[in-house]
């Protein structure tokens, strides 16, 4: 017998011995893999089982009105969260924590089942709801402290404030508007966790503490804004309107001491109210004004010196300008008018010949846009709209077009332009940029920046604007506007009736407006007001939008001690 190997065994031997020394080879070449190059991501990995790392919610800087009465702030509060690697048994845990979540148990098992690092469970608790949890001792699943926003007003201002999401970020108003300034820089808590998520006694624990934001202070008066949400909402019932706005401005500066929106919506519970809560009809909404807008055409023709107050006109039922026909509200038209009672007794006949035959388009156009038609005013609010002023010379039909211009057809304003116009009027003709921040203040008290009123240019003479406030204390005491009437003070205003455009043509809804100041002799406030798709019959502004403005000035006035009188127009 032969001492060697047969050849094939000798065969078999080295196949087994290379194919050894290859699983060898690949199996430390794998290792080398995983050490060398992917070792950072695997250490990586190791570390998240074992350190986790929370973010600290900044406390949110406050909101408040002129006074320092808080409108928004933070308040102590707490949220569930879950670490789904870290729950064990999903549809366990979402049993036990639905009944107290008050959240469907199907809801629950799919967030806890979630490829993700951390869910939110609830961002809102009460107390006793994060002490149940809490007690329950789920794995994975905790319970923090988390700074809450709170609107301790409710519904007031809430179209100004605006509201925050889930994670405390500003969605709409202010809290959007500035976000930057009152969010304040997040924190971190890194902490070492056993393989349940538990802290580890005596584990490696590091805190970054969490910087506040900034505080704002608001030219709003909580007050005055008290006064006008509720007497608006009065005047939307009683005129069976569809919806109304309000703002009340100071003429000299162009501070808004008021912005109301009715009916409004809680902030705290705004997903319930969207997509309503994301929009303030007050800067984001335009419409045709109706007769408000003869006060500028007005200013136009006494500016330009086309015109006074006693220049007569025909005031006809119906005039025959550029193709079309205009009607006077009267049925029987008045004959004759001076410029001062057209306005007063608001002439469509009238201001139609001035606008369209005397001032004519272009000219009208641009004193149009220099009281911010058309244009953004630049309010510290998100969502303002432009308005539209027309552009002459584009269409057939032109003289037409700017007779109905001229008492406020075809234009469109939003109620805070309207406010800024008629503020223009009052201080002698100067149109301010409207602001509702006086100031920021840092998390100590500090004032770091504080907002002075900014005139964007002078529009009319002081004594245009004297002539056209003449004239709006004619149309209170003389003329459409009696209902605006405040027991002794004088008032100047302009009742606005307008038609709505719906697909192109005229239709039944009507917008009632007033807008005016007070005391006339030395304008303090002004007040617009607008009821839209007025119901009663007839929808007039005078009749309905007036009475709102005398009820909202006259408390107003009555809140600042403003003394009654008010002497001659300014």
């Amino acid at each position: 017998m032969s001492g060697r190997f047969p050849r094939s065994l000798r065969i078999r031997v080295a196949v087994v011995f290379l194919g050894a020394v290859v699983l060898l080879a690949v199996t430390w070449l794998r290792v080398a893999y995983l050490q060398i190059v992917q070792g950072e991501r695997y250490l990586e990995l190791a570390l998240e089982q074992r350190y986790r790392a929370e973010n600290l919610v900044p406390e949110r800087g406050n909101v408040y009105d002129r006074h320092g009465v808080p409108l928004a702030a933070t308040v102590a509060g707490n949220a569930v969260y879950a670490v789904p690697y870290a729950v064990g048994d999903a549809q366990r845990a979402a049993a036990a924590l639905a009944p107290i979540l008050g959240q469907p148990a199907q809801d629950l098992v799919r967030r806890l089942t979630q490829d993700a690092p951390s869910v939110w469970l609830a961002i809102r608790t009460e107390p006793e709801v994060a002490r149940a949890v809490d007690n329950l001792a789920l794995p994975g699943v905790y319970v923090v402290e988390r700074p809450m926003r709170d609107y301790p007003h409710g519904q007031l201002a809430a179209d100004v404030l605006g509201f925050t999401g889930l994670d405390n970020q500003g969605l709409a108003g202010l809290e959007f508007q500035y976000e930057a300034v009152l969010r304040g820089v997040p924190g971190r808590h890194f902490s070492e966790r056993d393989p349940r998520g538990r802290a580890i006694p005596g584990g490696i624990s590091r805190r970054e503490e969490p910087v506040p934001g900034n505080d704002l202070v608001l030219t709003l008066d909580r007050v005055i804004q008290y006064i006008a949400e509720t007497e608006l909402a009065r005047g939307v019932h009683d005129a069976q309107a569809q919806w109304g706005t309000a703002v009340v401005m100071r003429p000299a500066t162009g501070e808004i001491l008021a912005m109301a929106v009715h009916p409004s919506f809680d902030p705290a519970r705004y997903a319930e109210h969207l997509p309503r809560a994301f929009r303030n009809p007050a800067i984001a909404d335009q419409y045709e004004p109706g007769s408000v807008m003869k006060l500028f055409t007005a200013a136009a023709a006494l500016e330009e010196g086309l015109a006074n107050l006693d220049t007569i006109f025909a005031a006809p039922a119906a005039l025959s300008i550029g193709g079309g026909i205009i009607h006077c509200h009267n049925p029987a038209g008045y004959g004759e008018l001076s410029l001062k009672d057209a306005i007063a007794q608001s002439c469509n006949t009238v201001l139609a010949q001035l606008g369209a035959g005397v001032v004519g388009g272009p000219t009208l156009a641009r004193y149009l846009r220099a009281f911010g038609f058309g244009s953004r005013l630049g309010v510290d609010l998100p969502g303002e709209a432009t308005g539209s002023v027309p552009e002459p010379g584009q269409v057939a039909g032109e003289k037409l077009r700017w007779a109905n211009v001229s008492f406020g057809q075809g234009v469109a304003v939003t109620p805070l332009q309207l406010a800024s116009a008629v503020a223009a009027l009052a201080n002698g003709g100067t149109l301010m940029r409207p602001y509702i921040v006086a100031e920021v203040r840092g998390p100590d008290g500090d004032t770091l920046e504080r907002r002075a009123p900014t005139p964007i240019r002078q529009v009319i003479s002081p004594e245009t604007a004297r002539d056209v406030a003449e004239a709006m204390v004619a149309a209170v005491e003389q003329g459409t506007g009696a209902q605006a009437q405040i027991p002794g003070y004088l008032i100047g205003g302009k009742t606005g009736t307008a038609q709505v455009p719906e697909g192109g043509t005229y239709g039944s809804r009507r917008l009632a407006s007033f807008a005016g100041f007070a005391p006339a002799g030395r304008p303090e406030l002004v007040v617009v007001v607008m009821l839209h798709d007025v119901q009663q019959d007839p929808p007039e502004g005078g009749r309905w939008a007036a009475p709102v403005f005398a009820r909202i000035m006259s408390r107003a006035l009555q809140h600042l001690g403003i003394p009654p009188g008010g002497g001659q127009a300014p």
